[in-house]
């Protein structure tokens, strides 16, 4: 397990059902990359609190439902 990695998931149950993940969102802990890394010159710099969305995914079933913008 990466401590720089933070997974949140979704999950429902259905009426009478058992629990499912229908969602799921990837968060990175920033870290500052080196100065000859740099993606663009004038990019900001790289905070301690600073977070990356790697993988976000939603159950085509749940598309439509705001589960997206609850995970984002």
């Amino acid at each position: 397990l990466d401590p720089a990695v933070t997974v949140l998931l979704a999950e429902a149950t259905p009426a009478g059902g058992a629990p499912a993940i229908v969602g799921y969102a990837q968060l990175r802990h920033a870290s500052p990359a080196p100065a000859d890394l740099a993606w663009e010159a004038d990019a900001p710099p790289v905070g301690p609190d600073d977070v990356e969305l790697a993988r976000l995914y939603v159950a085509r079933a749940r598309h439509g439902t705001g589960l997206a913008d609850a995970l984002f």
